[in-house]
């Protein structure tokens, strides 16, 4: 049986926006391919009711909420070196043991 994804609300799109400190902007160019007026109207529904946001939106957003995070601790595993062991990224081997 396949899994299936669980709607995203207007509320967890606008939070996962702002927790990823993206601009409205930009989410509505890169993501949704819309202007920002429509992405606005995703986070915040219209005229009191809920907005459908399309299935490839929701799946990007949820890819970047893991994929931002990931860089973020890659790229700082690189630059600062290991408590345990004082090497750096690749070459610390604490955090495959």
């Amino acid at each position: 049986m396949a899994h299936e994804q669980q709607t995203m609300t207007n509320e967890e799109l606008r939070a996962t926006r702002q927790n990823l400190g993206l601009p409205v902007e930009w989410c509505a160019e890169r993501v949704g391919g819309v202007s920002a007026r429509s992405w606005k109207y995703w986070e915040a529904g219209r005229e009191g009711k809920a907005t459908p946001i399309p299935a490839d939106v929701q799946a990007r957003m949820r890819s970047l909420a893991v994929a931002i995070p990931a860089a973020l601790r890659q790229d700082l595993s690189a630059a600062v070196p290991c408590v345990a062991c004082g090497q750096r990224g690749k070459d610390c081997l604490c955090r495959f043991g």
